[in-house]
């Protein structure tokens, strides 16, 4: 294992890039990503982004942003059966970036994020005339259910820079969100956050209702700096 590890270390080292400055060089150009492990997430997404320097000099700060869509039938969770087929996801990240250090093939940045993600699934579910006690007739109904979260996060990573345009951004951080939970089938009263399998651990749940818990965000995401470079 340990020599594994060795062997996949000499490999990461020897694509870096060397012999040219890339940490200046993107701060001047943009750079067009995917975040491989939104593909995995519960509310999966295909999450591509793009990130722009606010100045063509020696500027520290930039702009990036990142949509992403995702679709039940391609989520690794379903495990074969439909739970998760009738869902959609959308998620939209904008991030704020100041580069605080800058080497040759790396730099570290401090970002503030702001992040919202619309999921809506369509679940087959008993419904009762009834709101309390047991009525009859149960009868079954496709029930439209809506999640909509925003969350703030502040972020610290590394950009790393390879040969061939490549980048790798590794990002690590924390902050709040606020998921609000929705039944929008007309006349059907149940707990939305089953639908989501959220019940566990957030406080909301209600129709409507509003509340704010604790947020953790990790990040890999691979690019490709655009515009010439330079002959090394």
């Amino acid at each position: 294992m340990n020599l594994l590890k060795n062997v996949f270390s000499l490999l990461l080292i020897a694509q870096l890039a060397v012999g040219q400055d890339y940490a200046t060089l993107a701060q001047r150009r943009a750079i067009i990503k995917v975040a491989p492990l939104s593909l995995f997430d519960y509310d999966n997404t295909l999450q591509l982004g793009i990130e722009v320097p606010l100045s063509k000099t020696t500027n520290r700060m930039s702009f990036q942003q990142e949509v992403g869509y995702g679709h039940g039938r391609f989520n690794i969770w379903s495990q074969g059966d439909d739970f998760l087929s009738n869902k959609q996801t959308w998620k939209f990240r904008s991030q704020l970036r100041f580069y605080l250090i800058s080497k040759p093939i790396a730099r570290m940045y401090l970002a503030g994020e702001y992040m919202f993600k619309n999921v809506r699934k369509w679940e087959l579910r008993e419904v009762s005339p009834c709101t309390y006690g047991n009525c009859y007739p149960v009868v079954q109904q496709n029930v439209h259910f809506q999640k909509n979260v925003t969350a703030l996060h502040v972020k610290l990573g590394w950009q790393f820079y390879f040969k061939n345009r490549t980048t790798l951004d590794l990002t690590t951080g924390f902050g709040l969100r606020s998921p609000k939970y929705r039944v929008l089938t007309p006349g059907v009263t149940v707990d939305p956050r089953y639908a989501f399998g959220d019940w566990w651990w957030t406080s909301g749940g209600s129709e409507g209702e509003v509340t704010v818990d604790p947020s953790l965000a990790f990040g890999v995401q691979i690019g490709i700096l655009l515009g010439k470079l330079p002959s090394p």
